[in-house]
C-alpha cells in the first residue's frame, strides 16, 4: 500500500508538470501576444507584425520593429556594429531588440547577463559608463551632441545607427497633442542631430519606412507618421568628425 500510494502521488506529480508546457505557454500566448492574429509557427519574429508593446509610458506595434529587423537581415553582411537606444534599467525591456534578433553585435546588451556571468576587474563601471554613453549618444543635442556621438562611433566602430519608434519613446520624441489627443512625433532635438549628421556627410540613410503612432486606425492621421530609419556611417567619416563639428 505505502508502495501505492507513493507511485499514485508521483504520478500526479508528473501529470501536474507535464500540463504545465500546455497550459502555461496558452497563457503567456493570450498574456503577451495578439493571440487571434499571431500564426502557428516556428519562426521566433512572427509574432512581432501583430504585436502591441509598452514602455515608458507608450504603446506601439512591433511591425515597424520587424521590417527594419529585417531589412538588416537582408542586406547587411559580417558583422558590423550596431548603435540602438536602451532603457535604464535595462532588464525586461525591448532593449537591443535589434541586436538579439539579427546577431549583430552592440554596444550594450542584457546589461545584468555581463554582470552575471563574469567577473572582470571593474566590470560594473565598464557597463555604468556604457550604459551613460548610449544616453548621451542618444540624449545630447547641438554641437556638444554631435561630437559626442562621434567620438562615441569613432570609440566603439560603430557602423549603423538605428532610429526606430523605440528610440522616440526613450528619447522624448512623441508627445500627445492637447487637441486632438493623438501621438505626433518629431519634438526632440537630440534626435533631430542625425539629420544634421546626414548634411555634413558624416551619416547616409539606408533604410527609411514610415510608421504609424495611432493604433487601430484604418487610416493613419498625418500627425502620427513618423519615419523609422536606419544610418550609415558613411566610409572615412568617422575619424574626421570630431575635428570638422569643432572647426
Amino acid at each position: 500500500p505505502l508502495r501505492y500510494g507513493w507511485q499514485v502521488a508521483l504520478g500526479a506529480l508528473l501529470t501536474i508538470g507535464l500540463l504545465y508546457p500546455i497550459l502555461g505557454t496558452r497563457g503567456r500566448w493570450m498574456n503577451r501576444f495578439n493571440a487571434e492574429d499571431t500564426p502557428l509557427t516556428l519562426d521566433g519574429m512572427d509574432y512581432m507584425p501583430h504585436a502591441i508593446h509598452g514602455e515608458n509610458g507608450g504603446w506601439f506595434s512591433l511591425g515597424d520593429d520587424y521590417r527594419l529587423i529585417r531589412w538588416l537581415q537582408e542586406h547587411v553582411e559580417g558583422t558590423p556594429v550596431i548603435m540602438e537606444g536602451h532603457a535604464f534599467p535595462s532588464e525586461y525591456k525591448w532593449n537591443a531588440r535589434v541586436s538579439i534578433y539579427t546577431g549583430l553585435p552592440t554596444v550594450l546588451g542584457w546589461r545584468f547577463h555581463q554582470v552575471q556571468q563574469h567577473s572582470l576587474p571593474l566590470l560594473d563601471q565598464v557597463i555604468v559608463t556604457r550604459e551613460n554613453n548610449i544616453a548621451a549618444f542618444y540624449g545630447l543635442t547641438g554641437r556638444d551632441g554631435i561630437e559626442a556621438a562621434w567620438r562615441l562611433i569613432d570609440a566603439y566602430d560603430i557602423e549603423y545607427v538605428v532610429v526606430g519608434v523605440l528610440e522616440r519613446v526613450y528619447y522624448g520624441d512623441i508627445l500627445i497633442d492637447p487637441e486632438m489627443g493623438l501621438p505626433t512625433a518629431g519634438h526632440s532635438p537630440a534626435l533631430a542631430k542625425f539629420e544634421d549628421m546626414v548634411e555634413m556627410g558624416l551619416l547616409a540613410r539606408v533604410y527609411e519606412e514610415p510608421g504609424c503612432l495611432a493604433l487601430d486606425v484604418e487610416e493613419c492621421p498625418v500627425e502620427s507618421v513618423y519615419i523609422n530609419t536606419i544610418y550609415r556611417v558613411v566610409p572615412g567619416a568617422a575619424r574626421q568628425a570630431v575635428d570638422r563639428v569643432a572647426k
